[in-house]
């Protein structure tokens, strides 16, 4: 319901103005983090009912472990973050980006980039992906 509802309010609007939305949620998490619990049939459906849904998207690509280490320099922590959680959600995430009916979804726009490397050279790798550059 709250995806739904910033969807309405705040990213078809902003996209109906042409102006480019990025957000650090989206299908592919729903996916992640509601996948368990819901058939992707049922997922994908909530999604096609969204007013305006990506047509490009990006997955950054990071091994646990790094994750973890990237995590444990922060203040606070998520429920989700640990070691053995992370390793689940990259599993699934890799696997999202290979589903042929998920790319299907994203006009075959959906990018799997590593996040490994520094900052910067990450920024570089979505733009490539994205071919922004």
């Amino acid at each position: 319901a709250s995806r739904f509802d910033h969807q309405s309010r705040v990213v078809a609007p902003a996209l109906r103005q042409g102006v480019p939305v990025v957000s650090s949620r989206g299908f592919p998490s729903t996916l992640v983090y509601q996948g368990a619990k819901y058939p992707l049939s049922v997922l994908i459906a909530l999604h096609c009912s969204m007013p305006q849904y990506p047509t490009h998207g990006v997955i950054l690509d990071v091994l646990p472990e790094t994750a973890v280490a990237r995590l444990q320099k922060r203040d606070h922590k998520e429920v989700f973050e640990n070691a053995e959680f992370l390793r689940y959600a990259a599993s699934a995430y890799r696997d999202i980006a290979r589903s042929e009916r998920v790319q299907t979804l994203f006009g075959n726009n959906l990018h799997l980039v590593s996040s490994m490397p520094t900052k910067e050279a990450t920024f570089e790798h979505v733009l490539n992906a994205l071919d922004l550059k």
